[in-house]
């Protein structure tokens, strides 16, 4: 895809069943192949893939994973650059809420949640709809959240150069929850930041407790932004509120990052 339009795709089906147009666009050799995979598997699995219900499994799943991958197709950092602005605005734009779906590259299950994204502007500042478009175009990738967090933060710093990005992320691992340990409560944050927002971050805790270990207070700064804080459980929330309430405490937004996290 394209600034979220689908580009070297051959395969069309219109549907008019269901009360209105659907166009669907597809890579007809993609669909073909992955399909056939499946049809593999479901016979793997003890299953028939000619039984009505699966007729048209195989076919359906490709497409399914053509649009959960559709990412690839995509340049976070033209979508930014298609809306770039000189804007005298030099505080913080915070868009929170931002619904995120994403498969997990280990044993492809989805993880979902929300990102809440802020970035300082030095100078230039970008179209609302486009962070959330960045974050889709990573999203849609076979991913782990700590690498989807960086990445979202990374482009927004190198494309936008602003004075500093903050980046955080809560989901639910369906690979933590159906299967394995099957947890159905347990939650993920990570958080990512560069600039201003990492700044304060090192001298919170740096002044935070004299029995921090060493290793924290000694991190070169360009360290620090390669290593998104990442915490795991339902606690995860509250841990969160406190972590931004330290980063963004030099704007003395505490009220305004109560409400960012109070999902």
């Amino acid at each position: 895809m394209a600034n979220g339009k689908v580009k070297n795709k051959s395969y069309k089906r219109k549907d008019v069943s269901e009360g209105y147009e659907r166009i669907d666009t597809f890579d007809a050799k993609g669909i073909a192949r992955i399909g056939g995979h499946y049809t593999d598997i479901l016979k793997a699995i003890g299953e028939d893939p000619n039984r009505e219900g699966l007729k048209r499994t195989p076919e359906r799943v490709a497409k399914a994973m053509q649009f959960l991958t559709h990412g690839y197709d995509l340049d976070p950092a033209a979508i930014l650059k298609s809306a770039m602005f000189k804007e005298d605005y030099s505080q913080m734009v915070l868009v929170k809420d931002i619904e995120v779906y994403s498969m997990c590259e280990h044993h492809m299950l989805p993880f979902f949640g929300k990102a809440h994204i802020a970035y300082i502007p030095n100078g230039c500042i970008t179209g609302l709809s486009k962070i959330p478009r960045v974050v889709d175009a990573f999203a849609r990738r076979l991913q782990v959240q700590e690498r989807l967090t960086n990445e979202i933060r990374d482009c927004l710093h190198d494309t936008l150069k602003p004075l500093g990005v903050a980046v955080v992320m809560e989901c639910a691992h369906l690979c933590m929850q159906m299967r394995g340990i099957q947890k159905q409560n347990s939650v993920t944050t990570t958080s990512a930041f560069t600039g201003i927002f990492l700044d304060d971050l090192a001298h919170a805790k740096s002044s935070s407790s004299s029995s921090a270990p060493n290793c924290t207070r000694d991190m070169e700064p360009n360290t620090l932004q390669q290593q998104p804080t990442t915490i795991y459980g339902p606690e995860s929330g509250s841990s969160t509120r406190t972590f931004l309430a330290s980063v963004f405490s030099y704007m003395a937004t505490a009220l305004v990052i109560s409400g960012v996290m109070a999902w």
